[in-house]
């Protein structure tokens, strides 16, 4: 069963798979083969979830297909299967909380965006936390009007981000033309960087975010050049 090994080698991370295929009966292929290489050893695969509506799993009621879920979470990010798209979502109510560096630490924390698809906003937080650094503030000591406007602001923006759904899939078939192009700027405050995939076929040409990764600016280094340079560097960093 070599597909099926293969995928076990490369598509797990801890005890969760993540895999896909470019037909059905591809699909198909891993899911027998990788249930029966699993299943040999005791270990039952469980909670499968799949964008296809005609994907079925077995008729094993403790390995049931979950087609119809909202949502599902896949390493902590939120994935709709039904458009096949990501999803963000803040799960406590943070209209109430007092503007302090406790309060402000404990929601910026709360942002788990490993594909940085969230920079923008997180870029934000990060600021307003050096910010309050500089000020020498206490835990729960209440910040100056300035940032607190921009404390506001910034929950205004988190307020909207579960409108907010990104494509998971990148490019559209194994045969299409893909190109890898990335992006690097600086501004005074933060610089940053992201990586887009373009694919081309016959039938259409699609681009789409892949990743990204923002940095606040030091305090030590103010220079537009130096930033620029940094973005660059880590722009070169994320393609790696």
């Amino acid at each position: 069963m070599p597909i099926g090994a293969k995928i076990i080698r490369s598509d797990f991370y801890v005890d969760d798979l993540l895999t896909g295929a470019d037909s059905f009966q591809e699909l198909l292929t891993i899911r027998d083969q990788v249930t029966q290489i699993l299943s040999s050893a005791g270990l039952n695969l469980t909670k499968w979830f799949s964008n296809h509506p005609d994907f079925n799993i077995s008729n094993c009621k403790e390995k049931l297909l979950h087609n119809d879920s909202d949502s599902a979470k896949a390493l902590g990010i939120h994935w709709v299967p039904k458009n096949d798209s990501f999803k963000f979502h803040l799960e406590d109510n943070i209209n109430d909380l007092k503007a302090t560096k406790r309060n402000i630490l404990s929601v910026s924390s709360r942002l788990f965006d490993p594909l940085g698809l969230l920079c923008p906003i997180i870029t934000k937080s990060k600021m307003l936390l050096q910010e309050l650094w500089i000020q020498k503030l206490d835990w729960d000591e209440s910040i100056p009007m300035r940032l607190n406007t921009a404390w506001e602001n910034f929950k205004l923006n988190l307020l909207k981000i579960d409108s907010i759904q990104i494509p998971r899939f990148v490019h559209t078939n194994s045969t299409a033309n893909i190109q890898i192009h990335g992006f690097s700027d600086a501004a005074i405050r933060a610089y940053g960087c992201c990586i887009y995939i373009s694919s081309s076929d016959s039938n259409r040409v699609c681009c789409r975010p892949l990743t990204a990764k923002s940095k606040v600016a030091p305090l030590k280094t103010k220079t537009l050049p130096r930033l620029e340079l940094c973005a660059a560097h880590l722009l070169a960093k994320l393609w790696i």
